[in-house]
């Protein structure tokens, strides 16, 4: 049987997920202009990563460098599968998560057995791969520039362009 203040601490965070969720929902509603909208965007999204990251960090106790690596794939993969294949984003979502699936594989397969600073060092080493290619490769990411271009989001009628720019994918 749980100790009474664990099973109140998981209660409590429960109620904090689901304000964290209703914030999400209502922040287009609530914001004043485009720019706190924009702001509350990739507050959202970096919120999402440190999850993800705490996640692996905190609950394996493992230092994977690499996590804006596989990050930053997925988001180029999605830009130019739309941008230099014409995929539609739906499908380069998909795409992402794939090619981000392959590489976890590919660079996770011979890390499997390191840990402490070997693993560190490993991912590490692939983040910095990553960054120099982005930086590099001009004509396909955009190099310090970024892409260019990317479509948004439609699904018949509806264009993701047509509101703010925040999370309107997920039901609005």
């Amino acid at each position: 049987m749980k100790p009474a203040f664990l099973t109140r601490l998981g209660a409590r965070r429960q109620s904090h997920l689901l304000i964290l969720w209703i914030l999400v929902i209502l922040w287009p509603l609530i914001t004043p202009n485009a720019y706190w909208v924009s702001m509350g965007s990739a507050f959202f999204i970096n919120l999402l990563l440190i999850a993800s990251l705490n996640l692996l960090v905190g609950l394996t106790g493992l230092t994977s460098l690499a996590h804006a690596a596989f990050w930053g794939l997925g988001a180029y993969t999605s830009g130019m599968l739309a941008v230099h294949a014409g995929v539609t984003p739906w499908l380069g979502t998909l795409g992402a998560m794939g090619i981000s699936a392959l590489f976890s594989i590919v660079i996770g397969w011979p890390t499997l057995r390191l840990s402490g600073h070997y693993l560190a060092m490993a991912t590490l080493g692939f983040n910095a791969i990553f960054s120099v290619l982005l930086t590099g490769l001009v004509s396909w990411t955009g190099g310090p520039n970024g892409l260019i271009g990317i479509p948004a989001y439609t699904l018949g009628a509806w264009t993701s362009a047509a509101r703010p720019p925040f999370l309107w994918p997920i039901g609005w």
